[in-house]
């Protein structure tokens, strides 16, 4: 259990050097352009509703309030629901971020938000590592 805590520690601290570094370094500028198309809502969709971790958080999140013993029927009402939650909460977010203004927004607190998410990765790493 130790070697698990101590590697994710790890994976941690990398990932939030990563984007801490990545925070200070110069990028191209978002591109924000005047048409408005439904192609960025849809690619950030797919991403969003397709990543494995999302079923993973939200069937989580059920697990954790239904009773062991539940019938089949409320099992299977409960993963249409995840299911709805999920395309809802990620065609809410691709379709937030598709619009020109949020991207424009966005693009200008882009690094401060990455510094921070960096720093507090690492935070969390070290608090990980040497938590018992």
């Amino acid at each position: 259990m130790a070697a698990v805590r101590i590697a994710g520690a790890v994976y941690l601290g990398y990932l939030g050097s990563k984007i801490l570094l990545s925070a200070w370094q110069a990028r191209q500028p978002l591109a924000v352009s005047g048409a408005e198309t439904t192609a960025p809502w849809r690619s950030g969709f797919v991403v969003g509703i397709t990543n494995p971790k999302t079923a993973a958080f939200f069937a989580s999140l059920f697990i954790s309030v239904l009773p062991m013993q539940a019938p089949i029927w409320v099992q299977a009402v409960s993963l249409a629901i995840i299911g709805l939650v999920a395309m809802a909460w990620f065609g809410l977010v691709a379709l937030m971020f598709s619009t020109r203004r949020v991207r424009s927004v966005y693009g200008s607190v882009r690094r401060p938000i990455d510094a921070l998410l960096g720093v507090a990765l690492i935070a969390l790493s070290a608090r990980i590592a040497v938590t018992h």
